[in-house]
């Protein structure tokens, strides 16, 4: 839709040129209504980085304005469309599209310094400098989003031996001197360079000759009081700001705005240009040795703001090409992110698990027309006559209940989201009436990347609803009254008729020989609704790339099957394996 919309302006634009050499800058009827909610939505945007949500809404505020808004207002429209396609959505070919039209409309139309970022200055600037429409002289520095300050150029590359001039402006009250520290990747100590002050700017240059040599380097700039205490920063020691020295390069040599950029140099006078960066050139400057890459276990045993990847040490985020970022992952704008869609999204998985239901204590309750309980002898419907009161007794407290295989899948919607479904079969439930289908469906949230593996150890939270069919069994003890006792002389078994009308169990009621009444163990299984809801955390661990083992308790919220007033929890820890693709 966007591109349809460029379509149409593409053939609109002519006649905009029209009108705007041919009209004084004029205030539409139409201008309130769309700067509110041009301003609404950059605002939104600034709090939540929704870039869809952006975009549509200055959509909406372009078409506010009909056919009767300024072009200065419509050219910031576009301007900030730019912004949220590049920044936001790193699209910048589209962001490329928004910022001519803006251009079209305004040629001085600026970016707006809040949402700042070096690329997304470099193209609006690369732009207007193609239309002509401005001196590129008069182009300054722009204020890193959430800082008082900003430089120019910020650069991710260059070629060994071109300096890199630096242009510096700051906002913050009482800065005496801006101060840049650089160094190579292994080296022991920052390279301090004051900046001087030229009007409203601070300038400094990093020589060429420290650039002598391909590698990873890092420097940062902090705006000092009278008292060399840093105000404001761009980088830090810690994480500093990240490039790339190397022998040739596609990018542009480095250059403050509206000015060429410095000459490149030569090391020596004993090493020509053509053996720059060659052993035999090194060892004419000294025996320099370019920095080697060290090993680490996690970042924090890295230096000047490096990564740990695959036990190296590495710059983050710097790349000219999608070959320098790792799987999944693309050189976007200099900078190594995930690649849309990219890592195993799709998730398979076996699991064998076991039902604990929390119980209350419950007594006689193999008795006659008992509910809550079934009771069962040697797999058989127990259909004897209990003792009263001595029916058997149920523990509260936990219970083992079904074990349970499972297959699941999921499918990642996001890098921390998935939806997926759990199927299989229960086991040891009741003798009769069982139904041993399990369905379940859920959303999970994972804290960690499980989709690229870059995590070890990933917790997650699932949340869902299913069908299943819960059975726990309970050995109870009982007294039976015995159907098989002796009979008398009126034909009714004389033992079973004294043990329905006896008050207590005594030694005489449970002869083995001629007693009334026997001891018995049976199998009571108390069985849960089959509805449930369900909350399971749980813990992922990587195996390999693509196998994962998967540890869950679910904590499933049941009613009882015939009671749907009493709620009952159970705890279904399960383990298994996932496979991703």
């Amino acid at each position: 839709m966007f591109r349809l919309l460029f379509a149409g302006l593409g053939r609109c634009l002519s006649l905009s040129f029209l009108i705007l050499l041919a009209s004084p800058v004029w205030a539409g009827a139409n201008d309130a209504a769309t700067r509110r909610a041009m301003a609404e939505a950059m605002d939104e945007y600034a709090k939540t980085k929704d870039t869809d949500k952006a975009d549509g809404a200055l959509l909406e505020a372009i078409a506010l304005c009909g056919s009767d808004c300024s072009p200065s207002l419509l050219a910031r429209a576009w301007m900030y469309i730019g912004l949220v396609r590049g920044n936001g959505a790193k699209d910048w070919e589209t962001a490329r599209e928004a910022f001519s039209v803006a251009l079209g409309f305004d040629p001085k139309v600026e970016l707006d310094p809040r949402f700042f970022s070096p690329t997304a200055q470099a193209l609006f600037d690369g732009i207007k400098g193609q239309s002509k429409a401005e001196d590129p002289a008069r182009v300054v520095p722009r204020f890193e989003a959430g800082t008082q300050m900003g430089c120019w150029p910020l650069v991710q590359e260059v070629e060994t031996f071109r300096p890199i001039p630096i242009a510096c402006s700051t906002r913050v009250q009482g800065v005496s001197g801006v101060v840049l520290r650089y160094r190579e990747y292994g080296a022991d100590n920052w390279t301090r360079i004051d900046l001087r002050r030229d009007g409203e700017e601070w300038r400094g240059e990093i020589p060429c000759s420290q650039l002598s040599r391909p590698g990873t380097w890092g420097m940062y700039i902090e705006a000092k009081d009278e008292r060399d205490n840093p105000l404001e920063r761009l980088g830090s020691r810690d994480r500093p700001l990240v490039f790339k020295v190397v022998e040739k390069s596609s990018e542009p040599p480095p250059s403050l705005p509206g000015e060429p950029p410095p000459d490149r140099c030569v090391a020596t006078a004993y090493c020509p240009e053509e053996m720059v960066g060659t052993p035999a050139c090194d060892a004419l400057q000294g025996g320099a040795s370019q920095a080697t890459d060290t090993t680490c276990k996690v970042s924090k045993d890295c230096d000047l703001g490096m990564e740990c990847v695959d036990g190296l040490c590495k710059a983050p985020g710097v790349c000219t090409k999608d070959a320098d970022c790792g799987e999944g992952m693309m050189c976007s704008a200099g900078l190594c992110v995930d690649r849309p869609g990219g890592g195993k999204r799709d998730w398979f998985g076996i699991h064998f698990g076991a039902d604990f239901a929390s119980l209350g204590e419950s007594n006689d309750v193999c008795r006659a027309g008992a509910q809550e309980y079934a009771c069962f002898a040697d797999g058989q419907a127990y259909a004897g006559t209990p003792f009263t009161g001595n029916g058997g007794t149920v523990t509260g407290g936990l219970h083992v209940g079904t074990l349970r295989a499972l297959l699941s899948y999921e499918r990642f919607l996001t890098d921390e989201v998935s939806l997926g479904v759990r199927f299989g079969f229960a086991f040891s439930g009741a003798p009769e009436d069982f139904f041993p289908l399990h369905f379940e469906g859920r959303g999970t949230y994972y804290f960690g990347d499980v989709v690229r593996g870059r995590s070890t150890f990933v917790p997650y939270l699932a949340v869902g609803a299913g069908f299943a069919q819960v059975d726990t069994r309970v050995e109870v003890e009982m007294v039976d009254c015995r159907p098989d006792a002796m009979t008398g002389a009126d034909g009714v078994p004389a033992a079973y008729d004294r043990c329905l009308s006896a008050t207590q169990v005594n030694e005489g009621l449970l002869d083995p020989v001629n007693g009334a009444a026997r001891l018995r163990t049976l199998d009571a299984y108390k069985s849960l609704g089959k509805v449930f809801g369900t909350i399971s955390p749980g813990l992922m661990v990587k195996l390999s790339k693509e196998l994962s083992g998967v540890v869950n308790l679910g904590v499933l919220l049941m009613t009882e099957e015939r009671s749907s007033t009493s709620l009952i929890i159970d705890l279904q820890p399960s383990a298994g394996v996932a496979l991703g693709f």
